[in-house]
């Protein structure tokens, strides 16, 4: 596939990819996952969470988060580099303020893999016989490396205060 770039008809800053898809699952459970790419998301929804966007782009937008506050209440990002843990620090206030109920899914070490297109790939190549299998193998990945976004953020924060080196840094963070 090719990843297009912004353009007049297309604005990755406006736009949630998946969401025609997504809203109606994202209504009833009050739950969205949001994901950097477009093959996250249809690992996401082969896995059986159909309650899940990307925002293609290295940040998710004020104007993103804007839509989906209006259909649920509860955001799980799912990180799976150090540049989308920085992204998610960046917005982490604008959810909260959004009103947002804010989970973290640290897919860094979800198995050691990169996102969620990998683990899916990795499930789908794993014992398993049926798609539902898969589906609870994956589910129970991403159930287990989920955490409040809050206490994800003070285990970063924590993390850089263990080296002196990094106090200013995590002084910075604060």
């Amino acid at each position: 596939f090719v990843n297009p770039s912004e353009s007049f008809f297309y604005s990755k800053s406006k736009l949630l990819y998946g969401w025609y898809e997504a809203r109606k699952s994202i209504n009833s459970t009050d739950t969205v996952y949001v994901v950097e790419g477009y093959a996250d998301v249809w690992a996401m929804h082969r896995a059986g969470l159909t309650n899940t966007v990307a925002h293609c782009g290295k940040f998710i937008t004020q104007g993103q988060m804007a839509i989906l506050s209006k259909a649920c209440g509860n955001l799980i990002f799912l990180l799976e580099d150090n540049e989308a843990v920085a992204g998610y620090e960046k917005c982490l206030a604008d959810a909260l303020k959004l009103g947002f109920a804010v989970k973290v899914c640290d897919l860094r070490v979800a198995k050691g893999k990169r996102d969620a297109d990998d683990l899916w790939k990795e499930v789908m190549g794993g014992m398993f016989t049926d798609l539902e299998d898969m589906q609870n193998e994956f589910s129970a990945v991403i159930r287990t490396h989920t955490k409040d976004g809050i206490e994800f953020s003070i285990g970063q924060l924590e993390a850089l205060w263990a080296s002196p080196s990094n106090h200013g840094k995590a002084v910075e963070e604060i």
